[in-house]
């Protein structure tokens, strides 16, 4: 399994690209999106389901997760700064390698970064 994950300056333009994966039909793929990240705990950060059907009002917090990414040091760091700031991470989970490239073309059309982690 390969983990893209998306930086959005906001939850508007990850919700562009909510829907577009939504849109594109894709197998064995699942996402979804961070609106927070906890300053007291380095690594934990609140989940939530998926925008669509959540309207503008944003969607509720689901549960905390600790994520697990391959990424250095400062690209996480950067990544918390920006969702601490009002950005918006989508974390798409892609089983099938093939559609790797359409995911990743999706989340680059409107984000800030896209980081890969396998």
């Amino acid at each position: 399994m390969t983990t893209l994950i998306g930086l959005f300056k906001d939850q508007k333009t990850a919700e562009a690209a909510v829907d577009a994966l939504t849109a594109a039909d894709l197998d064995d793929v699942e996402f979804e999106t961070i609106l927070s990240w906890d300053e007291e705990q380095e690594k934990e950060v609140k989940v939530a389901p998926a925008f669509t059907g959540y309207g503008s009002s944003g969607a509720p917090v689901a549960m905390s997760h600790v994520p697990s990414w391959n990424l250095d040091d400062e690209e996480e760091r950067f990544f918390k700064r920006t969702v601490q700031h009002g950005g918006v991470l989508i974390v798409v989970d892609v089983d099938d390698e093939d559609q790797v490239p359409q995911v990743n073309r999706i989340l680059e059309e409107n984000s800030e970064k896209v980081a890969v982690s396998s």
